[in-house]
């Protein structure tokens, strides 16, 4: 099977070659004849001061002749005269009064010189050579008639039929002489001009058909693949959204985002993100089934949320499922071809360089890294509390991007983090500058275009990879301690990658770890305080716990280990508000899941938090905070355990989620030991999408020391 496809994968190229090669062989003589030869000739004409009437694309002059002759034989009043000349060639004489005695002008492609200067007319008759013979386009014309005698044969045909009849001097025609003897007989004074015509004209053939090759390939990856893919989803039953020509569904998404925010402001709290926050997919839903087909601009997207899919597909283990190509063009400068969105052998490869260094046993040894940072969150808070009279209104999703910030700084470039914190401000605001864009994808080329933004992006990309770079090779050089960043650069130096693979992927997985551990964690543990303060009972339940297991000590591994109830509030946080609201695959190659046959090119999206919230899964009071779901654990905690996604599924679950969780645990054990939390009148209960779940106004709280 994978032979079969291995041996189709060989064979496009070289069908699509022959294809190409055929195309160019009919088309380069059609364009030949009638476009360069044409075009090209005339300018070696007008360079020697030869001019002639204007003529239009392919007829040329043929049209004003014929005006001018019917012009001319309607005239039925003119005086009786000798003057063939004007009377029969009215357009010729004309011309010869407006141009001269010499001067061009075409028929269809050929083009004619028209001369009546005696010296020249001289030169013509005199001539001799094979190289001036019978006009090929009047050779052609009146063969039914004359055939290949001496009338219409030239060169080396004519010469046998010629003696018998006459040796005198061959006349000539010298009313026109077709394109070929005009151009053999100027190519000998003009040979650089020659080399410069044929260069242009190979060159624009080339430009025409790389043109050509370019519409083709735009219509089809924006109008005609699309409409393969949704034709091969329909016939199994798979229906959705009407697409808007180019733009698919992104217009019906924004309209309706912008109308749930505005109605979100006025509504009291609720949990149930799966409704405000992507309301039109809860509005598919109830249209089309919990399995239906949108697109963002040319990109097919099959949404399913039905929990036999989910786990046909979570469980997949083919690399034909894989990180979706459109991410790694869209998002190019903010992860580049990091672990977040490469395939294939590349992602295979990454993996195996990054994973030893993020397992259970490694992050043990930086939780006294995670446990430092915590100590200045809370010394922060302390020092406002106080300056506030015993209770402060804190902003704390401000300071908790702080926590994390310094944490990753810290984990990545050790002692020299203070440089690392310089490249995280600037992977902030490359960030913020793509999350503009975050429904844009699926329209080709907008990323090459010059606007403001992009050029921004482009900027911020060049200082981040010089920023990754000079820092990381002076912390190899200035110290012996290795760093997480030192281990990954150390693993794929052993690997043989080259000098630039090597930087690349140094940069490019440095804004990976960036981009998902700084975000995800800081605005988690945001939505937990939250949680817990809206939640006072199961606050003083985590606080007793964690006092109990600490007895007044900074929390280590072994400890934030056992904390149980924790843990309880952590999964429940994640499963009300999971970081990554939607996982997102592509079917690399034709699949089949169940009974459903995915085509290739087809993504598809898992959303977590529709998952997450479904009463038929986690039963009625799905919409609710309650930890205790998770007593026994996330198996017993719902009807199907496989739908719940905080961490992705299979051989992509994310790499960080044991250093994340030791982040979230060390930080909130501190916080809860330390302070009270209660709901901010100034919260403003608003979650938006901006990559993650966020809360778009921030998250208040009052807090209190205990």
């Amino acid at each position: 099977m994978n032979e079969g496809k291995s041996n189709n994968r060989d064979l496009k190229p070289y069908l699509m070659s022959r294809i190409l090669m055929g195309f160019m062989v009919v088309v380069k003589p059609l364009l030949d004849g009638l476009i360069w030869k044409p075009v090209g000739v005339p300018s070696i004409l007008k360079s020697q001061g030869i001019k002639g009437p204007p003529s239009s694309f392919l007829l040329r002059d043929v049209n004003k002749r014929r005006w001018k002759w019917s012009k001319s034989s309607q005239e039925s009043n003119r005086p009786m005269t000798h003057n063939c000349s004007s009377l029969l060639f009215p357009h010729l004489h004309k011309w010869r009064q407006q141009y001269g005695s010499t001067f061009m002008l075409s028929m269809g492609n050929t083009l004619v010189l028209q001369l009546s200067s005696p010296e020249l007319m001289k030169e013509i008759s005199i001539n001799t050579s094979f190289a001036l013979g019978r006009p090929w386009a009047q050779q052609v014309a009146t063969e039914p008639l004359l055939g290949q005698g001496i009338v219409a044969a030239k060169g080396a045909l004519r010469t046998p039929q010629q003696n018998p009849c006459y040796s005198y001097v061959e006349r000539v025609e010298i009313l026109s002489t077709i394109f070929d003897t005009a151009y053999r007989e100027t190519e000998r004074e003009f040979k650089g001009m020659e080399l410069a015509l044929l260069v242009v004209k190979m060159s624009g053939t080339c430009l025409l058909i790389g043109l050509i090759g370019m519409v083709i390939q735009l219509f089809d990856s924006m109008i005609w693949k699309p409409q393969r893919l949704r034709a091969k989803l329909r016939k199994q039953g798979i229906q959705g959204p009407p697409p808007t020509f180019l733009l698919g569904n992104t217009l019906d998404i924004k309209k309706a985002q912008s109308q749930s925010s505005s109605v979100l402001a006025q509504q009291h709290i609720t949990h149930n993100n799966s409704s405000t926050v992507f309301p039109f997919f809860h509005q598919w839903i109830q249209q089309y089934g919990p399995t239906f087909l949108f697109s963002l601009g040319n990109i097919q997207i099959l949404h399913i949320t039905d929990a036999d899919l989910v786990k046909e597909i979570i469980t997949c283990t083919s690399m034909d499922l894989g990180n979706p190509t459109y991410q790694q063009k869209e998002r190019g400068p903010l992860l580049g071809k990091g672990i977040l969105t490469s395939n294939g052998a590349l992602w295979a490869h990454q993996r195996k360089i990054i994973a030893p260094e993020l397992y259970m046993d490694k992050v043990k040894g930086m939780t006294h890294l995670m446990a430092e940072c915590s100590v200045m969150v809370v010394k922060g808070w302390k020092s406002k509390i106080d300056s506030h009279g015993g209770a402060a209104d804190i902003k704390v999703d401000d300071c908790l991007r702080r926590f994390t910030r310094d944490v990753i700084s810290r984990a990545c470039f050790g002692s020299n983090y203070s440089k690392g914190e310089e490249i995280f401000f600037k992977i902030r605001a490359l960030q913020e500058a793509m999350s503009k864009k975050v429904l844009s994808n699926g329209f080709p080329g907008m990323r090459y275009l010059p606007t403001k933004s992009n050029r921004e992006i482009w900027r911020l990309e060049k200082e981040v990879r010089a920023l990754i770079l000079k820092t990381v090779y002076e912390t190899k050089d200035e110290t012996s301690k290795e760093d997480l960043l030192q281990m990954i650069l150390k693993g794929a130096e052993s690997n043989d990658l080259g000098p630039d693979a090597t930087d690349n992927f140094i940069v490019d997985n440095c804004k990976n770890i960036y981009f998902a551990g700084y975000e995800t964690t800081a605005i988690t543990a945001a939505w937990t305080l939250f949680l817990l303060a809206l939640n006072p009972d199961w606050q003083d339940k985590v606080r007793a716990e964690v006092v109990q297991i600490c007895e007044g000590k900074i929390p280590d591994a072994d400890m934030i280990r056992r904390m149980k109830t924790l843990t309880m509030v952590i999964n429940e946080t994640l499963r009300l508000y999971p970081p990554g609201a939607i996982i997102s695959r592509e079917a690399l190659e034709d699949m089949k899941f169940g009974k459903l046959d995915v085509p290739k090119g087809v993504n598809i999206w898992l959303m977590p938090v529709t998952l997450h919230q479904d009463p038929e899964i986690w039963g009625p009071d799905a919409h609710k905070f309650n930890p205790e779901r998770f007593a026994n654990g996330v198996s017993g905690a719902c009807k199907f355990p496989h739908v719940y996604l905080p961490f992705g599924f299979g051989p992509h679950t994310c790499l960080g989620q044991h250093f994340a969780l030791a982040e979230l645990k060390l930080l909130l054990a501190l916080a809860l030991s330390n302070f009270t939390f209660s709901p901010s009148p100034n919260y403003r209960h608003c979650p938006s999408l901006s990559l993650i779940i966020e809360p778009k106004y921030g998250v208040n709280l009052i807090v209190r020391r205990l």
